[in-house]
């Protein structure tokens, strides 16, 4: 059972590194395409690997004093624990990135 979630849980991550990609360079190039298909794989894995290590970091730093975050002792499987975090972090980067290519063209962002 725990593999099922692991690779939802990657291929979360490499989702959101897609997004967090293409919502940089629309950013940062006004929304035209990518010069290349190197480029675009390039600039894919390195969003993809700066998510999953703010993943981790941000996950640790949960898990570290998550009697804060929580409220109470977690008494259950760490190994749960991890996976939701991690799931919660990953997609707080997600609707936070499609909330900034939504806000983008109106200027807000």
């Amino acid at each position: 059972m725990w593999k099922k979630y692991q690779t939802r849980g990657i291929v979360l991550v490499l989702a959101t590194g897609l997004v967090v990609s293409l919502v940089r360079h629309g950013l940062q190039d006004h929304w035209a395409s990518f010069p290349s298909w190197g480029r675009f794989f390039l600039s894919w894995v390195i969003h993809t690997i700066g998510v999953a290590l703010f993943t981790v970091g941000a996950s640790a730093a949960i898990f570290a004093t998550h009697r804060f975050f929580l409220g109470y002792q977690w008494d259950g499987d760490t190994e749960v624990l991890t996976e939701v975090l991690a799931f919660y972090v990953v997609m707080t980067v997600l609707v936070a990135a499609i909330f900034i290519a939504v806000l983008a063209p109106w200027g807000l962002v």
